[in-house]
């Protein structure tokens, strides 16, 4: 039997596992992922990487193989709300959630494509990062978790290979076999509906060529149209209305009559490429860990889709854990900030689980009225949130012991959903700010591998006890104003972008600047 020993055992090859390899790699993290596929998926999935996806994507070195597969700017403004895609739309809902916020709140844009086309490039990118440590067609059949290693058995062309592993990530989806194997239960609402995903190739131009949108809503038949290169590309989500999943009834002959129906054309010719079913949860782990497992993505949390905070959650999952993993690793952090994953990413993955579902229902709505022969006009307004979700998406705070609260309010916002207010307030993602606009460098590019000291160019006398190896970075006026750092102050950035402490003036004597890094970190604070 063949045996391997590293750092990390990745499980699951999809975004979240593919996102975890890559950022591990970039921290420097001995691992390994397996997925039992021998491929990348070849059915469209998650098709929106939104805005604070990107910002961690943009860092990885791929922006130009991204933008090649992106859907066209013009397709992402607007979600329309039809009977069919032949009859006047009942209305449009404008939409900034799948176009972008702005340069003057991200350095990144939204991206829209699927999965099976950008899941690829993040695999050669996570080859390239790590040449070997990529197990694509190998199984997991068993794990172990002993006091200081987990134990994994997998199997690979017939042939069983075991893995020591000090931490394991399980990334292997809703059904994910760590998670079952370790009891842990989900909560939350189970089985709302079931639907029937149909990717195929047609040209539909002739009905929606001229008014494009990033989703046509359509009541009759009932489900959703999704563009996925702006030209021939499609994916069209059914809603199965029957008794059971609908597993056996929805062939290729049903499912070419099903867009047949909605195009109300019996000629229309359509290759059917591949067809998924698959069951509406709204549901989170009990618990995101048992001893040195951890849960990620789908594996933690079931989202509705609509909003797409499916895989944007577990990427973000991913990106709040692996810098906790390296640094404990590499022995520069207490094994107590592992404890912070969950503190942290539990109460995001139940809001956007919350929010995502009351979107199903607005989406609802819309479609009952419309069978009724009612106005949507006031349904289709509702369902703002669905499209709009800035607040939501970059408005999160975190709240654990990694983040040291300085006592101050959160921004007022009307909608914790649609807007955002940035603030450097502890917790919060770091406001972006152009720090060199030639070379397109954001302030959320200061973070690196550790903890960072932000001050400003004025004289501060902040002192780092027995912490060499934390960066000092100095900031202009113009900037340190923009992102709100006091005069005389300092913040602490983490390497995920979140403000782990500010400071309104020197450090006090009970409370240096080193016990804090200390505390952050969970390191023991000499007294």
């Amino acid at each position: 039997m063949t045996e391997v020993d590293t750092e990390v055992l990745v499980v699951g090859g999809g975004p979240v596992g593919l996102s975890m390899s890559i950022m591990l790699s970039l921290l420097d993290v001995d691992h390994v992922l397996i997925e039992k596929h021998a491929s990348t998926t070849y059915h469209p999935k998650a098709r929106n990487l939104n805005t604070r996806t990107m910002e961690i994507v943009r860092e990885w070195g791929i922006d130009k193989e991204m933008s090649e597969v992106a859907l066209p700017e013009t397709w992402s403004s607007s979600i329309a709300y039809c009977k069919d895609l032949v009859k006047p739309e009942l209305g449009r809902m404008k939409t900034s959630g799948f176009v972008g916020l702005g340069e003057s709140i991200s350095p990144a844009i939204p991206h829209l494509s699927s999965q099976d086309v950008y899941e690829p490039i993040w695999r050669r990118r996570a080859e390239s990062l790590a040449p070997k440590s990529l197990k694509f067609g190998s199984e997991l059949k068993s794990i172990r978790l002993l006091d200081k290693s987990v134990e994994a058995e997998i199997e690979v062309a017939d042939q069983i290979e075991a893995i020591s592993a000090r931490y394991l990530v399980a990334a292997d989806g809703a059904n994910s076999f760590v998670r079952n194997t370790l009891e842990i239960s989900m909560n939350g609402a189970r089985g709302i509906a079931n639907f029937v995903n149909v990717y195929f190739s047609a040209d539909l131009s002739y009905l929606v060529g001229k008014r494009p949108a990033v989703l046509f809503f359509t009541s009759e038949p009932r489900g959703v149209f999704q563009p996925l290169d702006g030209q021939k590309r499609w994916l069209c989500q059914i809603t199965h209305l029957g008794p059971g999943n609908g597993l056996e009834e929805y062939d290729i002959a049903t499912c070419r009559d099903w867009v047949r129906k909605a195009t109300q054309n019996n000629e229309l010719e359509i290759e059917i490429l591949s067809i998924g079913t698959w069951t509406m949860n709204a549901t989170v782990a009990d618990k995101y860990s048992e001893r040195r497992c951890f849960l990620v993505g789908d594996s933690a949390h079931q989202l509705p889709p609509t909003g797409g905070f499916g895989a944007n959650t577990g990427i973000q999952d991913a990106h709040n854990l692996a810098w906790k993993l390296s640094l404990v690793l590499k022995g520069s952090a207490g094994e107590s900030l592992l404890d912070t994953y969950e503190q942290e990413r539990k109460p995001v993955a139940e809001f956007n689980a919350k929010q995502s579902l009351a979107n199903s229902k607005v989406v609802g709505r819309i479609t009952a009225l419309a069978l009724k022969g009612e106005s949507a006009d006031q349904a289709i307004s509702d369902s703002r949130k669905y499209g709009n979700f800035a607040g939501m998406e970059l408005g999160y705070c975190y709240e654990s012991k990694a983040v040291i609260s300085d006592l101050s309010d959160p921004p007022l916002v009307d909608d914790y959903v649609a807007d955002y207010v940035a603030t450097s307030r502890p917790g919060h993602r770091l406001p972006h700010h152009w720090v060199d606009l030639k070379q397109r460098k954001s302030t959320l590019d200061l973070a690196n591998r550790n903890l960072v000291v932000l001050v400003d160019e004025h004289e501060s006398r902040w002192e780092i006890e027995s912490e060499k190896r934390i960066e000092f970075i100095v900031l202009e006026k113009t900037v340190s104003k923009a992102i709100g750092m006091p005069l005389g102050g300092c913040i602490v950035l983490r390497p995920d972008g979140h403000v782990a402490w500010r400071s309104a003036g020197v450090a006090t004597k009970d409370l240096a600047l080193g016990k804090i890094i200390n505390l952050i970190l969970g390191k023991a604070v000499r007294r």
